[in-house]
């Protein structure tokens, strides 16, 4: 499938992660779910949420200076308390015979089939919901697309726009910084992105997850748009951070993006695993994870993984969706300030049309800011390249400015907070009013339609290299 197939079932930028609870039963399409630790589930089984009350204490973990010791410490804290709430619960549904798996980054359980178990499950001490996955079956129609073409040609007017050729020009091109890619998986062989990808030479653990025991040999693309996300974050000519690692899974499909699936998938980044997987090493993380997907509302089980992700150290970056031009559309994305929000501009720094405003469910500003969204140039699944359009595409360029940040200033590496300041603060201002502005805005800036302004690399390093603890 072609990456313009791909996005008209993935809505280009926008991919949902939808939890409801549903009165009639709801079954999953072939490719979306999975199998688990305990046994295979299969396409069409039905999937059931078990929210636990019970929440890690992760204060103080920012304190670890070595970079493994705080992933292992909010590990070992998330597993502990999971561990304790769930058991009750997981000897339930083994005695029931039903399939599980345990997402202890946000103290969740989910099972296969047997609805029954839902009530029982409901009234375990500790329990605060149980409620069944609705995964969306379509997605709006996406931005317009061109043809695959061979080669790049003259693109990347959004690589010369956020003034990344000044730095790579002084040899900042996000060496030494992985970005972690969850998406519908990434096609690594292709000329742009196999150089950069982390198990090249070590091979695949640790490096790629998938939910699907099909595609766990290596790195493969379901659909083609995290191909396109990977290609803009650190892809060769065609990226940003074109000297920085990157590792991905896969928690999405044609059909959408299911809760547990992207939960999973966080799960991994915090602690990468092998590919069946066992042991995991939280020192192996990345620095930064894109997600270029979005939701339709605050789920409790994201917005903990969300806050899991942050007390490792890890800045977030999500595209704010293609749900414009009205106002209250932006996706629910992150918990804390460790995240950055995306939306897109044009050529002529214009708001894109499609991005999606502010203010978001919580009532903070959103986007943070923007970058280039249309008519960028990227790789395709099947190794071209291809003009795409979308808040998915500009998410990953600032991923990529925050590989270079972080490269130029290596003590930022651990304070997502800071980091998130320093890319808002740096950016120029876009002022917006049709969607309102912060109580404290000066000259309507940070507002709900460009936040704090279009991103600009080399301010953001400036900024950077004048930060201190």
């Amino acid at each position: 499938m072609t990456l313009a197939g791909a996005r008209r079932t993935l809505a280009g930028a926008a991919l949902a992660a939808v939890l409801a609870a549903c009165a009639s039963p709801i079954s999953l399409g072939p490719g979306v779910r999975t199998d688990y630790s305990s046994a295979t589930l299969q396409p069409g089984d039905d999937l059931f949420v078990v929210q636990f009350d019970a929440q890690a204490d992760l204060t103080g973990v920012e304190s670890l200076e070595d970079w493994g010791e705080r992933g292992r410490e909010v590990v070992r804290r998330l597993k502990e308390v999971a561990e304790q709430s769930q058991a009750e619960a997981i000897t339930a549904a083994e005695a029931a015979g039903a399939r599980y798996v345990s997402l202890w980054i946000s103290n969740s359980l989910v099972f296969a089939g047997h609805a029954e178990l839902g009530p029982e499950l409901a009234k375990l001490p500790g329990v605060t919901k149980v409620w069944q996955e609705d995964v969306p079956s379509g997605l709006d129609d996406p931005p317009v697309t061109s043809p695959p073409f061979p080669e790049p040609g003259d693109g990347g007017w959004e690589v010369a726009a956020l003034g990344v050729p000044q730095l790579h020009a002084q040899g900042i091109d996000g060496s030494g910084i992985t970005i972690g890619i969850i998406d519908t998986g990434v096609a690594f062989e292709h000329e742009s992105l196999v150089g950069g990808y982390r198990g090249r030479e070590s091979g695949h653990d640790y490096h790629w997850w998938s939910p699907l025991r099909a595609f766990r040999e290596k790195p493969v693309d379901l659909a083609g748009h995290g191909t396109a996300v990977a290609g803009l974050a650190v892809g060769d000519v065609i990226g940003v951070a074109t000297g920085a690692e990157w590792i991905g899974g896969i928690a999405c499909s044609e059909g959408g993006c299911p809760l547990s699936g992207v939960v999973h998938a966080m799960q991994f980044m915090l602690a990468p695993t092998t590919l069946d997987d066992q042991d995991p090493k939280p020192e192996l993380r990345p620095e930064i994870i894109n997600s270029s997907w979005v939701r339709s509302q605050d789920d409790e089980p994201l917005k903990r993984a969300s806050t899991s992700l942050a007390a490792a150290g890890i800045l977030q970056v999500y595209a704010v969706g293609n749900d414009g031009p009205e106002c209250d559309t932006a996706s629910p994305a992150g918990e804390g300030d460790s995240f950055v929000s995306v939306g897109s501009v044009d050529r002529q720094f214009a708001l894109s049309s499609f991005s999606s405003r502010g203010p978001a469910t919580d009532g903070r500003i959103a986007p943070d800011v923007v970058a280039p969204g249309e008519a960028v140039v990227t790789a395709t699944m099947d190794g071209t390249y291809q003009e795409v359009s979308g808040t998915s595409f500009s998410a990953p360029l600032v991923a990529g400015v925050a590989a270079l940040v972080l490269q130029a200033q290596p003590k930022l590496i651990g304070q997502p907070d800071d980091l998130t300041r320093i890319l808002r603060e740096s950016s120029t201002p876009l002022p917006e009013a049709e969607c309102g502005f912060a109580p404290d805005a000066v000259n309507g800036v940070p507002n709900d339609a460009t936040g704090w302004g279009f991103v600009y690399a080399p301010s953001a390093v400036d900024a950077a290299r004048r930060w201190s603890p």
